[in-house]
């Protein structure tokens, strides 16, 4: 298995703590999706555990990230916070697990004998607290690749960009773009952003970087 992002600390100690767990457990990090790529294209991974407690990094942008590379890997999302709506915008991507900041050594064991061994994992809590998700402002459902141009477009990246790092062309960048426009009848990024905000598709108290 792998644990992706978050703080080098974290990450560290959570390589640690599974470790521990079972004397089975290999655990390498990266501390991106970019690195991650790259040592799951090498070795045998069954597991992702994607941490988000970074402010300055959108978690639901990386799992989609993920998702489209490597569909048929679980992933566990973990030090999330603790807010409903947010947590289920994760469930609605079809991660396989989420744990809040606040779960504790235990239940990250129980949520990773449970991936993997084939089954999910969401907290009792979560499941009760979530909410439906707001469609009403927009009538169809963004595909997962127009939510990761979405989500990368708001951040600031260029078109050129999100083509190298996804390895499509520009072309289909665009028109992704466009359409993603077309459908939730928005504008510019400016727009986009504070739809963003209203459906909670950005962390709390997140960071945007100067573009």
């Amino acid at each position: 298995m792998i644990v992706v992002d978050g703080f080098s600390g974290t990450r560290k100690l959570l390589c640690q703590l599974i470790s521990n767990t079972r004397k089975d457990y290999v655990v390498d990090q990266a501390m991106s999706v970019v690195e991650a790529e790259s040592i799951i294209r090498q070795k045998r991974v069954n597991l992702v555990i994607l941490d988000i407690s970074k402010p300055t990094k959108n978690g639901l942008e990386a799992l989609l990230d993920i998702k489209q590379l490597f569909p048929k890997i679980p992933v566990l999302v973990v030090n999330g916070p603790a807010h409903a709506k947010y947590a289920d915008h994760f469930m609605d991507i079809r991660c396989e697990g989420y744990l809040t900041k606040d779960a504790d050594y235990a239940e990250l064991c129980k949520a990773i004998q449970a991936i993997l061994g084939g089954g999910t994992y969401f907290p009792a809590v979560m499941n009760s607290g979530a909410q439906a998700i707001d469609k009403s402002r927009y009538p169809k459902r963004l595909s997962s690749r127009e939510m990761q141009i979405f989500l990368k477009t708001i951040k600031g990246m260029t078109t050129k960009s999100m083509s190298n790092e996804l390895k499509i062309s520009s072309s289909t960048v665009s028109v992704t773009k466009s359409n993603i426009m077309r459908k939730m009848q928005l504008h510019d990024r400016r727009e986009l952003i504070m739809f963003a905000l209203r459906q909670e598709w950005l962390p709390p108290n997140y960071i945007f970087q100067p573009r």
